[in-house]
């Protein structure tokens, strides 16, 4: 799963998770652009794969 955020063509947050589904999904990476850093993107952009695959047993 891969999840982004975008302002135009600017790539502001960008998050990718691996999942077996109902076992457990590994979070490989999460990042924000410095300049949008402190603004809660971080949270929104985990509340996604995480909402979705919630029947997980295991978040790494």
């Amino acid at each position: 799963m891969i999840a982004s955020i975008w302002s135009a063509d600017e790539l502001i947050e960008f998050a990718r998770a691996i999942s077996v589904r109902l076992f457990r999904i590994l979070i490989e990476d999460v990042t924000v652009d410095e300049n949008h850093r402190g603004n809660g993107l971080g949270e929104m952009i985990m509340k996604n794969p995480t909402e979705q695959l919630k029947d997980v047993r295991r978040c790494f």
